[in-house]
């Protein structure tokens, strides 16, 4: 059957996640971070080490009074750091080459560094101060459903640590994750079949739901060069709507937070376009297209946002009959594509 990898790694999360929270626990207990007095926590990293702790925005502002960044590893040359800086490196590999070369400029400096990678040597954890190391590795040929779970993982272990308080919320979060895709499965794989053959995809959000919107688009180019596009969610009406027709499928990410208005988006956008779905954690948010998450205190919502998205993804692919490792749905240059990936990036 097509893409029983990816299924099979989507499937296996939970487990992948029991074994991330213990032996990060475990291995780096002894680790003491002042996050207590810094100025300013800067993440940095590409692709899903970019879009991570955007995700997750909400949580570490609730446990930090630093200012917090998020940068791409050619946005921190614009800056000065000192003492009072912490910076975060992620890279799943550790051999990403723009984070290598930001590193090497950062080590000129007063602050500390702290690496989020797999675990294994790498020139990236080798030049930190501190380093979380992740003990699973996914398979990499497909959409990284275990390599962004785990990263979300790592920070908010990372932000445990700094605290020197467990989050007891991540003893249950794995079985939280679980009962999501147990929820969920049946229904996505309905919703998947009314919208494969969309033009295009859209993942409308705000705050941190925006990071999950730059998640799904990005994961759909990878499962077959599927056009998506994410888009803030007060933005969409200023011009990205005029992109959008009826062959086209639109996503709302929005949370308790952001849902007030909601509502009548959905019934204004509803009169131009036919296939909208909202992904909420909100019961007040009463549509026939809601795709409810689990309860859970928001801040954690970006894991059970991932895994609806990656559902998504596998039943996109599986209907359109496109193979996520051969990447049947990308032109026939996805070789050279590939080529230039390697070479910007690792």
């Amino acid at each position: 059957m097509i893409n029983n990898d990816f299924e099979k790694e989507i499937l296996n999360q939970p487990n992948d996640m029991r074994a991330t929270i213990s032996f990060v626990r475990d291995q780096y207990k002894n680790i003491k971070l002042k996050g207590y007095d810094l100025k300013r926590l800067i993440f940095v990293g590409s692709g899903d080490s970019y879009i991570a702790p955007q995700a997750l925005f909400l949580l570490i502002s609730k446990y930090f009074d630093a200012h917090l960044m998020v940068l791409t590893p050619m946005e921190v040359f614009n800056y000065s750091f000192g003492s009072d800086d912490l910076i975060v490196l992620i890279s799943f590999s550790g051999e990403s080459k723009q984070l290598i070369e930001t590193q090497k400029f950062l080590s000129k400096t007063n602050c500390e560094t702290v690496s989020i990678t797999f675990n294994s040597n790498n020139s990236i954890a080798k030049s930190c101060n501190y380093n979380f190391k992740i003990p699973i590795k996914s398979n990499r040929l497909t959409p990284h459903a275990t390599d962004y779970m785990n990263t979300l993982l790592a920070i908010a272990l990372f932000v445990e640590r700094t605290l020197d308080k467990e989050f007891l919320i991540l003893n249950k979060l794995p079985l939280i994750v679980n009962r999501q895709i147990e929820d969920s499965f049946s229904s996505l794989k309905k919703i998947s079949k009314k919208i494969f053959r969309s033009r295009n995809y859209f993942f409308l959000g705000s705050g941190y739901s925006y990071g999950s919107c730059q998640y799904a688009s990005a994961k759909l180019w990878e499962v077959g060069g599927i056009q998506s596009i994410s888009c803030k969610l007060d933005e969409f009406p200023h011009g990205m709507h005029l992109m959008a027709n009826k062959k086209d499928s639109i996503f709302i990410i929005c949370n308790k937070k952001n849902n007030n208005n909601i509502g009548d988006t959905f019934k204004i956008l509803k009169k131009i376009y036919n296939k909208i779905f909202i992904i909420t954690n909100s019961t007040k948010v009463n549509q026939t297209n809601r795709i409810l998450l689990k309860k859970i205190d928001e801040e954690w919502n970006p894991f059970l946002e991932a895994i609806i998205i990656q559902l998504i993804c596998l039943f996109v692919a599986n209907n359109n009959k496109f193979d996520v490792i051969k990447k049947d749905g990308i032109n026939k240059n996805f070789k050279k594509y590939s080529e230039v990936h390697n070479l910007l990036v690792r």
